[in-house]
């Protein structure tokens, strides 16, 4: 399905911004280079070098600001349309690295299935 397309395509442009893990934080919507907590409006502070950003924020630039593919990809991230914004913060909060990047493969290979059929 070419939705299905759509949003595996941003989730990995998501999954980029934070597959090193010295590019991801827990805790806030980001953190600058000099450690300091970064608002959730601060997108492009995120994108600093030595910077480094949660999942959610990592969401947010991907979707490019469009809030209907941001709903599509936390939904198919978190599996869980009620309450988006909660969701993809305790997966980001209570999961490891590891296991973020995971959930994100395991994500993007589902939506990418009927692709491949």
């Amino acid at each position: 399905m070419l939705a299905d397309k759509n949003v595996a395509d941003h989730l990995v442009k998501a999954r980029e911004l934070i597959a090193d893990p010295n590019n991801w934080c827990q805790g806030a919507y980001g953190v600058s280079k000099e450690g300091n907590p970064l608002l959730s409006t601060q997108l492009a502070d995120m994108q600093q070098p030595g910077a480094r950003m949660c999942a959610m924020s990592a969401l947010r630039i991907a979707s490019g600001g469009n809030a209907t593919l941001f709903g599509q990809m936390a939904d198919a991230l978190t599996g869980d349309d009620t309450d988006r914004l909660f969701a993809v913060c305790f997966l980001n909060n209570r999961s490891t690295h590891e296991e973020l990047m995971k959930t994100f493969n395991q994500t993007i290979n589902q939506l990418r299935e009927p692709e491949m059929a």
